[in-house]
């Protein structure tokens, strides 16, 4: 029997079908069962009565939380059921890996009056245990919405004639200048982790491609004490050529990020709002423009930020910081987190950050 996903149990109500996946939680009383499967589509309650399937028993006196399990039963509704109203009653339980108990709290558990509360487990513990951490809701959220974003992102530049390309990441030579790099050993030579792909973006301008878009790794060797550290990171860059103005470009990733923010609201906004409290908007085109001169003015009137001058050639850390506190009460607030560089009139580079949460974007250019 081939294996059906939680997500399309409902489907097959009144069929024995074959659904396969972790405990994610398991009640086991002396004449019930109750076991929380999950898949990566969704969750399913699988429904045990003892007295009439004493032979699945001692398998489920053996389970425990986090533990994989193969289970074939048929599906029921049950309006007492909060997942849906569906249950599954099982034929067979097959055990695929037991898990051992849990070396990591990965959501903060409340007092009963039984109990004391349970503190979730700090950031380095759940690191050093990442894939067990990354099998929560919110953590297995956000790599489907980055997903979910990315893809909608290609599909939108594939319909507008953009060939997809993947550029060397281990190059001869260093591919930025200003930007340190990443310095290893190629046999008998020295290489570099490519800090951009701008070399070969312009080759393929220079070949005629017109139009080409990347997603991939970019490294560089800049020591960062943020959330948002350059050292490492995916960057979805593009470039097309033929254009008349800076303007081209600016229309073409409005209509880009919002393709991107539309398409995760419609596949995961509702998941989104209830999982992190917020709401996915997606911003109207066209964005508002703003001059880097006048946000220098309108924060130091607002905030009493003031840089030297030699530095409002470029959004500070700090300014771009306090930008979004300026500019939520005067303009859209999207979600996600992007740093937009315009590296000249011909191309957009944007560099995805992919950080822990749903943080801001602020639809706006500054120029």
């Amino acid at each position: 029997m081939e294996r059906t996903y939680i997500n399309e149990v409902q489907k097959e109500i009144g069929s024995t079908v074959k659904v396969q996946g972790f405990i994610e939680n398991l009640r086991n009383s002396k004449y019930m069962a109750f076991i929380v499967l999950k898949d990566i589509t969704g969750k399913l309650q699988i429904t045990v009565e003892k007295e009439d399937h004493p032979e699945l028993v001692d398998t489920i006196d053996k389970l425990t939380p986090d533990s994989v399990i193969t289970v074939t039963g048929k599906v029921m509704e049950n309006d007492y059921v909060k997942m849906g109203g569906i249950e599954m009653i099982p034929e067979t339980i097959e055990i695929e890996s037991i898990a051992d108990a849990l070396p990591i709290v990965r959501k903060e558990i409340a007092a009963t009056k039984k109990k004391k509360a349970v503190e979730r487990s700090s950031i380095d513990q759940r690191i050093d245990y990442r894939w067990i951490d990354l099998r929560t809701d919110e953590n297995q959220l956000m790599f489907k919405a980055q997903s979910c974003f990315v893809n909608a992102m290609r599909q939108f530049l594939l319909e507008r004639s953009f060939i997809e390309i993947h550029t060397p990441k281990l190059i001869a030579a260093a591919s930025e200048s200003g930007s340190e790099v990443f310095k290893v050993d190629y046999f008998d030579r020295n290489a570099y982790l490519a800090q951009s792909p701008q070399f070969y973006k312009q080759m393929a301008m220079a070949a005629g491609f017109e139009r080409i878009f990347e997603t991939g790794p970019v490294f560089r060797a800049e020591k960062s004490y943020t959330n948002k550290h350059s050292t490492e990171f995916s960057g979805f860059d593009l470039e097309f050529s033929y254009i008349t103005s800076y303007k081209d470009v600016m229309k073409m990733e409005e209509e880009l990020l919002t393709a991107g923010l539309k398409a995760v609201k419609e596949q995961y906004g509702e998941q989104i709002k209830e999982l992190f409290g917020l709401e996915v908007v997606v911003p109207t085109t066209p964005f508002p423009v703003v001059k880097l001169a006048d946000l220098y003015k309108g924060l130091e009137e607002e905030f009493g930020y003031k840089v030297d001058e030699s530095e409002k050639g470029d959004l500070t850390t700090e300014a771009e910081r306090l930008s979004y506190d300026f500019f939520k009460q005067k303009l859209l607030v999207v979600l996600f987190a992007f740093r937009i560089f315009h590296y000249s009139t011909c191309f957009l580079c944007l560099c995805v950050y992919y950080i822990t949460g749903f943080t801001k974007l602020l639809p706006a250019f500054f120029f």
